[in-house]
């Protein structure tokens, strides 16, 4: 009987203890980063969702940090990336959606104009192939029929404004001939 006795006894001194706030079992307050050991924490510890970017210093994040396809377009704020922010040679042309990149809209304008002979600058052909509304030029040129000859080409380049082609061309000699001048176009 003795020994049923000392473990009764041995259970209430366990049980007054818990509720005394005495035991093991009770947190005496809320526990801190200076509870935690360094490093002893991982993703595994924490709740799906609870850790957010103002939890996170500036700067403490980087690529290897993060799981790749884990960054969305909807994760990114407008604007919040430039070219600075992309490294060389990380994006190639399948990660970019249809028509984000590259020329959209490119439309060929030409003109023909008679060139004549001319003895001095004056006498020059000068030609403006103007892009449509909405469009800018990115390349342009000329096509002398290859029967001319003693023929100077003196501007072949693009409009200050981006919206036009500009040439001017001399003929020193020989017969008057038709030049077709053009610009190549894409959407602005």
């Amino acid at each position: 009987m003795q020994k049923r006795t000392l473990a009764v006894a041995a259970v209430a001194a366990v049980v007054l203890a818990l509720a005394s706030g005495g035991g093991g079992a009770v947190a005496a307050g809320k526990i801190t980063g200076r509870d935690i050991k360094n490093s002893s924490v991982t993703g595994k510890d924490l709740k799906d969702g609870s850790v957010t970017g103002a939890d996170v210093a500036d700067a403490g994040l980087s690529g290897a940090d993060l799981l790749d396809g884990s960054v969305t377009e909807a994760d990114v704020a407008p604007g919040g990336l430039s070219g600075a922010s992309v490294k060389d040679g990380s994006i190639s042309a399948s990660d970019l959606a249809p028509g984000a990149a590259g020329l959209r809209g490119l439309q060929r304008v030409s003109l023909e104009r008679a060139v004549t002979a001319s003895a001095d600058f004056y006498g020059s052909t000068f030609a403006t192939v103007p892009c449509p509304t909405g469009k800018v030029v990115v390349s342009g040129g000329y096509v002398i029929p290859s029967s001319s000859f003693d023929v100077s080409v003196f501007r072949n380049a693009p409009t200050a404004d981006l919206t036009g082609w500009e040439v001017a061309v001399r003929a020193g000699s020989g017969s008057p001939f038709i030049a077709t001048f053009y610009a190549l176009c894409a959407t602005a």
